[in-house]
């Protein structure tokens, strides 16, 4: 049996929860194990537009007994957070309370050992680390015998291969020099275009930042609302499913200012935007645009070819 450990539940529970510092993302505390995404859609979706359910598991896919939902709205969240709070889900009662952007200080401090950074975590890791390291000694002392006797099968066979390649080289310096001449001009030509890739690849962001793990519903004046935040911008191009057109969950924000592209990298990885927390980083350069090939065109030629 693999031990749980959940957040501890909140001082006052008891009592309807404030509405100070809202987000668009609340955390679910208390749930029963039994408890699945699709449970949790259905008690949740009465009060808005959910872009997220996360149920905590540990690496062994146990539930942690708590979970994320992400609302498109804040309005929505705090609808959830006053009607599921104190109320039971399954066989528990669950806590609600708004979710806190990663690095924030209003975290309360964790505990769990499947929390990183608390001493429980710590005890784990060590734990585990032994565990390892003491199979690994097992199995070494076992596969002594077996593993001499593979070194010096393979020390025979490098000197087998080492003495066939002194005798090829032997036999190609016999050969033509100019041969030789035009194979060292083709290298140091090789030699020259490498280092102007190097150079090439160089040349980075230019202003442009990639978010990820946009919800689907999200359009380009929701992205670009919350990227001028940090600067004037150029372009906003959400990439959407060619067959669909539904986004596919991220976008490419270009910014006027170099700076900015960088302010808004650092700022807004780990934030909460429409119930997600966004991924955030400095993109590659813009690449240069060709000419769309016509699906259509080419599943008519097909169709005819055949």
């Amino acid at each position: 049996m693999v031990e749980v450990e959940e957040p501890p539940a909140e001082a006052g529970e008891a009592t309807a929860p404030k509405e100070d510092k809202r987000t668009s993302r609340i955390i679910v505390k208390n749930l029963c194990r039994a408890a699945t995404p699709e449970i949790l859609r259905r008690r949740f979706s009465e009060y808005g537009h959910l872009t997220d359910v996360k149920i905590a598991t540990t690496k062994d896919g146990v539930s942690r007994r708590f979970a994320f939902l992400g609302y498109a709205s804040e309005d929505s969240a705090t609808r959830a957070r006053k009607g599921v709070h104190n109320t039971y889900i399954m066989t528990n009662k669950v806590q609600v309370d708004f979710a806190r952007e990663i690095g924030s200080k209003e975290i309360p401090r964790g505990w769990s050992k499947y929390t990183e950074g608390t001493s429980a975590f710590q005890k784990r890791v060590e734990k585990e680390a032994a565990k390892l390291e003491s199979t690994k000694k097992a199995k070494a002392g076992k596969g002594d015998k077996a593993d001499t006797k593979a070194a010096r099968e393979e020390k025979q066979r490098l000197k087998e291969v080492l003495k066939r390649k002194k005798e090829e080289a032997a036999f190609d310096a016999g050969l033509d020099d100019m041969a030789f001449l035009k194979a060292k001009v083709s290298t140091d030509a090789d030699g020259e275009d490498d280092g102007d890739q190097g150079h090439a690849a160089e040349e980075t962001h230019e202003g442009r930042v990639l978010l990820q793990n946009v919800p689907f519903t999200s359009t380009e004046s929701d992205v670009k609302a919350l990227a001028e935040s940090h600067g004037p911008v150029v372009e906003v191009h959400l990439p959407t499913d060619e067959d669909t057109s539904q986004s596919r969950g991220f976008v490419f924000v270009t910014y006027a200012f170099l700076k900015d592209a960088e302010k808004a990298a650092e700022g807004l990885d780990g934030t909460i935007f429409q119930g997600r927390l966004l991924k955030v980083r400095l993109a590659d350069k813009k690449p240069e645009r060709e000419e769309p090939i016509n699906k259509k065109k080419l599943k008519g030629y097909k169709k005819e070819k055949n």
